[in-house]
């Protein structure tokens, strides 16, 4: 189903409205400041390094991912093919 830009519009409209109008926002005192946020944000690059989750999440897939799939798709075996050989004029 594909939308127009207007019914996209009524949908958000739609979604805008959340309290009525007798209502009023009221903050959740138990939700942190956008302060203790970063305050935490900080803390974690201070003991993990900026790469960490990176490196945690590459070798994650080195581990598992890989031998998922292959033991998912089966053996695959390569075919060489050299397009090029050193020392050998094409």
């Amino acid at each position: 189903m594909q939308m127009t830009t207007h019914s996209l519009k009524q949908e958000a409209a739609s979604h805008q409205n959340v309290y009525s109008e007798s209502e009023t926002f009221q903050p959740d005192p138990e939700r942190i400041t956008k302060d203790e946020a970063w305050a935490v944000i900080r803390a974690y690059f201070d003991a993990h390094g900026l790469v960490d989750q990176q490196l945690s999440s590459f070798n994650r897939f080195l581990q598992s991912n890989v031998m998922d799939t292959i033991a998912h798709f089966g053996r695959h075996d390569i075919k060489y093919d050299p397009q090029f050989i050193p020392g050998k004029s094409q």
